[in-house]
């Protein structure tokens, strides 16, 4: 069964038996507790500057060179039957995020397209959905995603 997508400003889950706020409130604070390595999982590639990560728990999910247009923008903002508007970016890839569900073409914001929700694979909070058909994509919300941080630099020689 899906469920509607959460109305923003949050979403409160249960993972692994602790209730995670979905959000980006205190971000700051939250990333500054993690070393780098712990916010990107191993192999991940290097882009400096435009690796963008969960903005609730810092995991990498996409590259901002991942960005592509679909059906004529790079950006959207749409509307789900319960009046809920979404603005979001579309990315060619996305290896931090889990589509779950089986794909459906109920209630599509791009024709021929099924769509299924997106979560991060670290703490399970809503990031968008994958869209299948000819072209997948992702379409990940612009507040579910943050620049990550820079990892510290190495110490100077002695």
């Amino acid at each position: 069964m899906i469920h509607p997508p959460p109305r923003p400003g949050g979403n409160a889950l249960s993972a692994a038996g602790s209730s995670i706020q979905c959000d980006a409130a205190g971000l700051g604070a939250r990333l500054a507790g993690l070393a780098a390595s712990e916010m990107a999982e191993e192999g991940t590639p290097p882009a400096p500057g435009g690796r963008l990560c969960c903005a609730a728990c810092g995991l990498w999910i996409t590259d901002a060179r991942e960005r592509i247009p679909v059906a004529g923008a790079m950006t959207h903002e749409r509307e789900n039957p319960l009046g809920v508007r979404f603005t979001f970016h579309c990315y060619a890839s996305a290896a931090g995020a889990d589509a779950m569900g089986t794909p459906t073409l109920e209630h599509t914001w791009f024709p021929a397209q099924p769509w299924r929700m997106t979560r991060c694979r670290r703490c399970g909070c809503h990031l968008g959905w994958h869209f299948g058909g000819a072209t997948p994509f992702y379409g990940l919300l612009v507040q579910a995603l943050v620049p990550c941080p820079a990892a510290p630099a190495p110490p100077s020689p002695v």
